[in-house]
């Protein structure tokens, strides 16, 4: 099981890895909500701290934390992702590269899930 973490804002990308991952037949668990993307929604502080304790259940129900950082972005939700990940002893698997067109996508992730050395994921 493998749980999408990292800002929402890169909502195409937690899109293509749900899809890419899931056709491989691994359980995928992702926020259930994109930020601005929703509609602009505008959530209650309540709603957010909901949202963000489901969000942790996940963390702690997957084998693998996948962080999505293109571009090396990191905010301050994801760094509290990660440390909890962390004290749970998960293993954590980061993409930062900046090539976010889908068949490069698709080519990292058979390089991530295949174990093939060389890759433009980063084991944390």
């Amino acid at each position: 099981t493998v749980c999408l973490c990292g800002s929402t804002r890169f909502k195409r990308i937690f899109e293509l890895c749900i899809k890419e991952l899931t056709s491989r037949g691994i359980t995928v668990l992702y926020p259930d909500y994109y930020d601005n993307f929703d509609n602009n929604r505008i959530f209650t502080e309540d709603e957010i701290k909901n949202l963000e304790k489901i969000h942790f259940n996940k963390i702690k129900l997957s084998d693998t934390i996948l962080i999505i950082n293109p571009f090396d972005y990191i905010d301050e939700a994801t760094k509290k992702e990660i440390s909890y990940a962390t004290e749970l002893g998960k293993q954590i698997l980061y993409f930062n590269d900046d090539k976010i067109f889908e068949n490069y996508m698709i080519d990292s992730i058979n390089r991530l899930f295949n174990n093939t050395t060389k890759c433009d994921w980063k084991r944390g």
